[in-house]
């Protein structure tokens, strides 16, 4: 299960480059919204490219890791849009697999019922914390894979 292993970091390396660029675009629909509330020229609006770039060049990182990472007979366009954590060598990676995506299935509701109640009280901070829902976002994908390799590794031993 190496390339679960491998897999997990590119995945929170790729959920912290995405929540970068939600920053960025965050940051500029508020400056938008300083314009449409102000019609009067100039008008100015800047928005950071960066976390596109670093996306854009981390993705061709990974496509080309994982191609040499995975089997000669799957490297294909198809196989690397699969999630690959799901490759299995064997049925005891499989049966570890389905329990990992049981746990991560609990797991979501317990993370989506807690992000939902947060949002709730978002109103009371958005004058000291206006990124808040971007984090909150952020954070489902966060404990839902972290929780599916936590199982892995665990059931793996």
């Amino acid at each position: 299960m190496k390339i679960a292993r491998v897999s997990y970091f590119f995945n929170l390396v790729l959920l912290a480059i995405f929540g970068w660029g939600l920053f960025e675009l965050l940051r500029s629909s508020q400056q938008l919204a300083i314009i449409a509330e102000n019609p009067e020229p100039p008008w100015i609006m800047e928005m950071n490219l960066m976390p596109m770039l670093v996306l854009f060049v981390f993705a061709m990182i990974v496509a080309y890791v994982f191609s040499k990472l995975l089997p000669k007979g799957k490297r294909s366009i198809k196989h690397l849009l699969n999630p690959f954590e799901f490759y299995s060598a064997d049925e005891r990676e499989e049966q570890v697999i389905q329990i990992a995506c049981k746990h991560v299935y609990m797991a979501m509701w317990l993370v989506v019922g807690l992000v939902a109640a947060i949002m709730t009280a978002y109103p009371l901070f958005i004058p000291y914390f206006p990124q808040l829902p971007v984090l909150l976002v952020l954070l489902i994908p966060l404990v839902l894979i972290t929780t599916f390799q936590l199982t892995i590794e665990k059931k793996m031993r």
